[in-house]
């Protein structure tokens, strides 16, 4: 992806909740959502214990939800999500 300066700006914003948001013209993006969702992609459907398009779109929503509460600067929050919710649950329906 090109990435250029606009109007004499420079496409990476800073917010005070995320500082981690890069604003391309009108569109903001996460890296760390970008990251997750990624990784949830590479996982073959075979890789699932059942029903990978449903579990599939569940990590995606648990992925989304923890994007959302950096966003609201609730990192305490987001951690504890990562730590008690979305790790045991990949570790239940992934194989080995």
């Amino acid at each position: 992806m090109l990435l250029r300066q606009t109007r004499g700006k420079c496409p990476f914003r800073r917010r005070r909740q995320d500082r981690y948001t890069l604003r391309i013209h009108p569109v903001e993006f996460n890296p760390l959502a970008k990251l997750l969702h990624d990784a949830v992609d590479s996982i073959p459907d075979y890789g699932f214990i059942n029903s990978p398009e449903q579990r599939r779109k569940a990590l995606y929503n648990k992925i989304d939800a923890v994007e959302n509460m950096l966003a609201a600067g609730n990192f305490k929050g987001a951690l504890e999500k990562l730590k008690h919710d979305i790790k045991p649950t990949i570790e239940k329906w992934l194989k080995d």
